[in-house]
């Protein structure tokens, strides 16, 4: 015998704690912005979308669960290689975090789970989600490429990009080296507008 239970109750307590929920992420993702590379700020972005995702499923809450799924992939994504993360990757979880508040007081309003937001939203957004996605496994590729040709640098160029790579990307201090083979110089040209790599003239 099945018995139909009234979740009214719990989606009272889920939208308050919602709102907490995305509070705290507009805090982590505004440290995000400031920093990267993070791995903390990447790591409590995903807990707080996991929960709410888990959440929003429970009480029937669709928009919102769709919604946080598709934050959660991304941010796994980006979890897995910090540097990757970009002005476009930000926006994305930025309008990502303006449509969870959209849906949010969309179905407060109206009283229902069921006319939380319009799908052509959410589809519109999962569209950029999933081709910022496909862009961060396209420079994978690149990083891997880069990979294989730092190789075939000059030993002492090499050494140097190796030795200045720090928390926020390379600064290449090009006064430390005195040869740079034609290998060097194409790598130079390639990163020159490189935002993760800060090139110093000699």
């Amino acid at each position: 015998m099945s018995v139909a239970v009234d979740l009214s109750e719990f989606y009272e307590v889920f939208l308050e704690e919602a709102r907490e929920e995305l509070t705290q992420l507009e805090t982590w993702l505004l440290k995000l912005e400031q920093d990267r590379v993070e791995p903390e700020a990447v790591g409590e972005c995903f807990r707080l979308i996991h929960t709410l995702k888990g959440n929003a499923a429970t009480v029937g809450a669709k928009a919102v669960a769709a919604i946080a799924h598709e934050m959660e992939t991304f941010l796994s994504t980006l979890k897995e290689d910090p540097v990757h993360i970009r002005d476009l990757h930000l926006d994305v979880l930025f309008d990502g975090l303006d449509l969870l508040r959209l849906a949010l007081r969309n179905g407060a309003n109206e009283g229902t789970r069921e006319h939380e937001l319009d799908d052509g939203f959410i589809r519109s957004w999962i569209k950029r989600a999933r081709d910022c996605l496909a862009q961060v496994g396209q420079a994978k590729v690149g990083q891997a490429e880069a990979s294989n040709a730092k190789q075939q640098l000059s030993p002492a160029f090499s050494k140097l990009v190796s030795s200045q790579r720090g928390e926020k990307g390379y600064r290449v201090d090009l006064s430390e080296v005195n040869f740079l083979s034609p290998v060097d110089l194409v790598w130079l040209l390639e990163h020159k507008d490189d935002e993760l790599v800060t090139i110093v003239p000699p």
